[in-house]
């Protein structure tokens, strides 16, 4: 199911996360349009600086910046790029996909790269337990959210843009705009104990 719109370049991710029967609820945040380069007049204000002091602006502007890309070429080794990974099974303190992960919590994980053109996220109604998909941009910035607060749950198509980008837009898709072409998607989905672990497993994508 591709709703490429006309014009909009390849590279379309349909990460349909097929749950139907579970639930939750919220609406989506408005995402950060401004770019997070900084800009001219902080450019310039830093032209009086020491070297010394440049040095610290750069260091704490590009730092996370580093420590993103380093994680994004560990994750496109383990899950690839533009793919939907789904845990099979609760965390355990061995676990470390997540820097502290839940013990109730089965998780999603994509590295996102819109350098190509805009992905697309199909969510079916969720209903009947709690999640939520969190983007964050290269900065560690976490800009909009689809799930049981954020989008109360309902059924979707969220188109996902990189910055500058001005394209079509399906019909009923809503938008969401990354302040970095390459981004983080962290989903979260509760499970209520081990006896419900293999409802949410029988469900997640192949």
């Amino acid at each position: 199911m591709d709703r490429r719109p006309a014009g909009l370049a390849s590279g379309i991710l349909l990460l349909l996360v097929a749950l139907a029967g579970f639930g939750c609820g919220g609406s989506l945040t408005k995402s950060r349009a401004a770019s997070s380069v900084p800009s001219e007049k902080a450019l310039v204000s830093t032209a009086t600086a020491g070297p010394a002091d440049v040095a610290a602006e750069a260091y704490v502007w590009g730092s996370p910046l580093v420590v993103s890309m380093r994680t994004a070429r560990e994750f496109a080794q383990l899950f690839g790029v533009n793919h939907l990974y789904n845990e099979q099974q609760l965390s355990d303190p061995g676990i470390r996909i997540i820097v502290a992960p839940n013990v109730d919590t089965l998780y999603s994980v994509a590295l996102l790269d819109l350098r190509e053109g805009p992905l697309v996220l199909t969510v079916p109604a969720i209903h009947d337990r709690y999640y939520c998909y969190e983007f964050l941009d290269t900065y560690t910035e976490a800009f909009a959210y689809i799930g049981t607060r954020a989008t109360k749950g309902v059924a979707g198509s969220w188109l996902v843009v990189p910055p500058g980008w001005t394209g079509p837009v399906p019909a009923g898709d809503h938008v969401v705009r990354s302040s970095t072409p390459v981004l983080f998607l962290l989903g979260r989905f509760l499970v209520s104990g081990a006896d419900d672990l293999p409802r949410l497993v029988r469900s997640w994508p192949r």
